[in-house]
């Protein structure tokens, strides 16, 4: 209920009734300023998050294993265990290795095994055998994107030089069309060098280059066996004949 002094002042009753029609509708107003600002924000960041999740790029899936290629086409070194005499060179290769790779070969004991420059995008490298000793011989290859995938290891047992050679008999009796291993001695001992192999005739014996005998014909030949480091030989005769040896 309005006070008293107001309902008998028309004055003053028209003032307050001017300025509670002047603040009713600012203070409406404002409210709803507020409640539709706040409204809009959260509708704004809904949105933003729909958005958000809609643009966001998907996780990558992991990549699958490389398929294994048949063991025809799987990338592989010449050889995978070498002896090599002193001062003695050997080319080392990888086969099946695709286009735009690359390869790099690295000694790990240079001392006993060097390798020559690589020539670039090649597949192959020299190595020598400079020291006594046992080593391994890396190849590492790389795809297009300079990533290793493949990892290949040659071992290289470097032996001395031979010094002499001989054979262990000066007559050897064959048959025709039959074959036997030369028994020969090589000093010192620990080298592993083959000597180079050769038959005065070949019609009537033959020789392998690992040093095995091949009887052709009746008759008579030298076999000589030579040290390629200084040139030593050594020569043994065989008889090819029907006959039996002990005859």
């Amino acid at each position: 209920m309005m006070p008293s002094k107001i309902s008998r002042n028309p004055l003053f009753f028209m003032a307050f009734l001017i300025l509670s029609i002047l603040l009713v509708p600012v203070a409406n107003c404002d409210c709803h300023v507020i409640f539709a600002a706040s409204a809009n924000s959260t509708s704004s960041k809904s949105s933003s998050s729909k958005s958000n999740q809609g643009n966001e790029s998907p996780r990558p899936e992991a990549s699958a294993s490389p398929t294994l290629l048949p063991p025809s086409k799987q990338m592989k070194l010449n050889v995978t265990n070498l002896s090599l005499t002193k001062k003695n060179a050997y080319t080392l290769r990888v086969y099946n290795v695709p286009k735009k790779y690359t390869v790099r070969f690295r000694s790990k004991n240079s001392q006993i095994v060097s390798l020559s420059s690589q020539k670039k995008n090649a597949k192959y490298i020299r190595i020598r055998a400079d020291k006594v000793g046992r080593t391994k011989v890396v190849a590492r290859i790389y795809n297009p994107s300079k990533v290793l995938v493949s990892k290949l290891k040659a071992t290289v047992t470097v032996t001395p030089a031979a010094i002499s050679v001989k054979f262990n008999d000066n007559k050897i009796y064959l048959q025709p069309k039959t074959s036997a291993k030369l028994d020969y001695t090589i000093k010192p001992g620990a080298s592993l060098e083959v000597p180079l192999f050769e038959s005065s005739d070949t019609d009537v014996v033959q020789v392998t280059a690992q040093g095995y005998l091949v009887a052709i014909s009746p008759g008579k030949a030298y076999v000589t066996a030579t040290l390629l480091n200084n040139g030593v030989q050594c020569k043994c005769q065989v008889i090819v004949s029907n006959k039996d040896s002990d005859s």
